[in-house]
């Protein structure tokens, strides 16, 4: 490479502004979105990425077999994680356990979340000590160490060491200053504790102390190098089957729970623990190469057609002695120029995009605009542009000087034309498939956040309260809820209606010897009235009549939906009720069958039983909901001033089993859009080549009688026929991606072919409005200007 040839190609690209304008703007979309998308990609794999010893640190899991398939959780019993942390063959151990609390500096009060973590934390993961005494801050039960972020936040620009804050109405002091994680890790925290703060409940604490079937608390663990973690696994195991044995558990299973380790960079990817599946950000990698592909493509085909009209130029350089190695040196020049350009404009596209991406996907990639980063996008541009250019370049050196010099014809092989036709189509093809892809994910999610849990979620807010039904702080609060104007009631379960994320399962055995599975729900006495639940036979739960616990020798009155009943035996709902079940349990009610999952699950068999322990409040109001949330709020700084207030409307939380499948739907709808808008760039140009190209050739069809819509055919056809070649190639594969979807649904909507429809629909549009103008303009030649020419 020489400076001349920078020189050159600067002056070149200069010299056609608009031309150059589009192809920098498509491939810094391009650009743009295969770097957030990548940048995304590699935030997941590079989870716990600071971790000193990531490759030999584990977080421990529990499956309980007391459900059936198995649930799998991180919240182990406190005893297990005890006795891994006095079994020398770890390296180090420790326990995380997380609270949600409020920290109060003077009348300034901020949501804290807080980890109660072992000794041994700091050095399993990496904590930076900033200023102050990480280990002291630990040890004692009325210190924190706090990240330094949470700090300034906290008590501004003073030195926070040695300061006092107040949690749960208790003073600590603030013993060290840490950095803070990167957003990637396992554990995030603002606020590191000791295990045996005071911000751990004595009364928690020692209900749990030897409780093997409670999950409490996270479990890490680092193994000392040649330990395998079988060997861990099986310490843990032995511990735990000891403690709980088959007698013990009472469900015919080997063994009550089943312990495994996951390393942490894998922890995310987890199938049973894992919030992320491995193939689904491996596809986002591929749409991330696919968009810049797309963009590539447009951009070779533009600089083909630049190319071909800079004939005269190309002739003249031959004739005065330019070899092919000096042509296909300025061209490649020239093409990586132009994508070092567009990959600086896309840097600031994802700039200006990137807290729109982080919202989409729910991701923290504030940090991801570092120097090595900006330099990698530049230099990947580069290298896509001396790829790109290499086809515009092999034309120049293929092409014969005299024939360039006069003017006539471009010098363009049928095989050239060939490959960006196929270009285009691939385009088109692209578009379409991810349109119509995009069309059916959000029509699934559309549908099944519409179907009918089994109740209105409209008035009803839900929220987890400090304590349960037998606490005094509880009950006073829901007193004074009823007196709120517009509050019509409220109830307390185990969990959220419409959330799976826990579950209690049994068995019943029927005469026939068979099995009958379902799950239990725990709930308040007057949780059916609160949620307008009307039965289908017998009543709902009474407060006067149905008492918890239930009278001596009584196993207390349940509540069955219809598939219990049906799979029970019975014909119909009436049949069921006064029947007994398990523990002298009676049916006193069935009710139309509730949605406890989402639409991905069939409707399971569940019995509804009274548990004073039930923490999750369900307030039902009349009225605006905003005025509602507001009186709540404030009731709730007044009953629990130490507690953060997570409230959320019950059709959010239903919401919640699709919010993976609305972000999904959005990110193909985003790529379709930039492939659309390429695809439009791309034929806008290539239209006015091909009204160029076959200028003489509609001039002698005008000669000879061809009228306005023979001409507007004639331009049309060549596009129209990409569309169709593109809607071949692309919408079986979008209906085979769809079928693969929805295969994960029990109710499915009824899509049928409306969304590949539309997806044609749409690239026809798109054709259609970028081809227009120069179909207009061929339509308007005047044959004896386009002779001459």
């Amino acid at each position: 490479m020489h400076l001349r040839d920078f020189r050159i190609g600067w002056r070149l690209l200069a010299k056609e502004p608009g031309q150059t304008t589009v192809n920098i703007l498509g491939l810094g979309a391009g650009f743009a979105a295969c770097f957030l998308l990548l940048a995304h990609v590699q935030f997941l794999f590079n989870y716990d990425g600071a971790l000193p010893e990531r490759g030999r640190t584990y977080a421990v899991k529990e499956g309980l077999n007391v459900f059936s398939p198995p649930v799998w959780t991180l919240e182990l019993p406190l005893p297990l994680s005890e006795v891994a942390m006095r079994n020398p063959a770890l390296a180090d151990a420790s326990t995380v356990k997380r609270r949600e609390v409020k920290a109060q500096v003077g009348a300034a009060t901020e949501a804290l979340s807080l980890h109660l973590v072992g000794p041994a934390f700091p050095s399993m993961f990496g904590v930076r000590v900033l200023a102050g005494d990480l280990d002291a801050a630990l040890a004692r039960p009325d210190t924190v160490a706090l990240t330094q972020d949470y700090a300034f936040k906290l008590f501004g620009g003073a030195s926070a060491l040695g300061k006092t804050l107040r949690i749960d109405g208790r003073a600590f002091t603030v013993m060290a200053l840490v950095a803070a994680p990167p957003a990637n890790s396992t554990v995030s925290f603002t606020a590191l504790a000791g295990a045996g703060s005071a911000t751990w409940p004595a009364e928690e604490r020692e209900r749990i102390a030897d409780n093997w079937g409670a999950g409490a608390v996270h479990l890490y663990l680092r193994l000392k190098p040649g330990v395998p973690p079988a060997a861990a696994q099986a310490m843990l195991q032995g511990a735990l089957d000891h403690k709980m044995n088959v007698a013990q558990a009472g469900m015919g299973k080997d063994r009550f729970a089943d312990i495994a380790l996951v390393a942490l960079p894998e922890r995310i990817f987890d199938p049973h623990i894992g919030t992320e599946k491995k193939e689904s950000v491996l596809e986002l990698a591929a749409l991330a190469f696919a968009v810049l592909l797309l963009a590539t493509i447009n951009y070779v085909n533009l600089a083909t057609v630049r190319t071909l009209s800079r004939q005269r130029e190309i002739g003249t350089r031959k004739i005065l002695g330019a070899g092919n190695g000096a042509l296909a040196r300025q061209f490649i020049v020239e093409s990586s120029m132009l994508t070092v350009l567009a990959s600086g404009v896309g840097l600031v596209f994802a700039w200006l995009a990137l807290p729109i991406f982080n919202a989409l996907m729910n991701a923290s990639l504030d940090k991801v605009f570092t120097p090595a980063s900006v330099l990698c996008a530049l230099a990947f541009g580069a290298v896509t542009g001396t790829l790109a250019g290499a086809y515009p370049a092999s034309l120049a050196m293929r092409a014969p000087s005299a024939l360039a010099l006069t003017g006539h014809g471009l010098f363009e092989s049928a095989r050239g034309q060939w490959l960006r036709r196929a270009l285009t189509v691939l385009q088109f093809a692209t578009s379409m498939a991810l349109g119509a892809i995009c069309l059916a994910i959000a029509w699934q999610a559309h549908y099944a956040a519409a179907l009918d849990p089994g109740f209105d979620p409209r008035p009803l807010l839900v929220m987890e309260v400090p304590g349960d039904l037998r606490s005094a702080p509880v009950a006073t609060f829901r007193a004074r809820l009823a007196h709120l104007p517009g509050v019509l009631g409220t109830t307390l379960a185990w969990k959220e209606v419409g959330l799976d994320y826990k579950m209690s399962a049994a068995t019943h055995t029927l005469k026939d010897g068979s099995a009958v599975k379902y799950r239990n729900e725990f709930v308040n006495s007057d949780f059916f009235d609160v949620y307008r639940v009307t039965p289908l036979a017998g009543r709902v739960f009474d407060a006067r009549a149905d008492t918890y616990p239930p009278k001596p020798d009584e196993g207390g009155a349940i509540v069955v939906n219809a598939v219990a009943a049906h799979l029970l035996g019975y014909a119909n709902p009436q049949d069921a009720i006064g029947a007994p079940l398990g523990d002298a349990a009676q049916i006193v009610g069935v009710i139309p069958n509730f949605r406890h999952g989402s639409a991905r699950e069939a409707a399971q068999a569940v019995v509804y039983r009274l548990s004073p322990e039930t923490t999750i409040l369900t307030v039902r109001f009349d009225g605006d909901a905003g005025a509602a949330r507001a009186a709540i709020a404030k009731l709730w700084d007044e009953s629990f001033p130490n507690d953060v207030l997570e409230m959320r409307g019950a059709s959010e939380i239903l919401a919640d089993n699709y919010r993976g499948d609305t972000r999904m739907a959005k990110l193909f709808g985003a790529a379709s859009v930039v492939a659309a808008l390429l695809a439009a760039f791309g034929i806008y140009v290539l239209a006015a080549y091909n009204a160029r190209r076959r200028g003489r050739e509609i001039a002698l069809r005008k000669l000879f009688g061809a009228s306005r819509a023979d001409i507007a055919r004639l331009m049309g056809k060549e596009f129209a026929l990409s569309v169709a070649l593109g809607a071949l190639c692309g919408l079986p594969l979008a209906y085979l991606a769809t079928e693969r979807y929805l295969a994960g649904f029990v109710e499915r909507a009824p899509l049928g072919p409306w969304p590949l429809l539309a997806a044609l629909a749409g690239a026809s549009v798109v054709a259609l409005a970028s081809t227009a103008r120069h179909t207009m303009s061929a339509m308007r030649t005047a044959p004896g200007l386009a002779l001459r020419a």
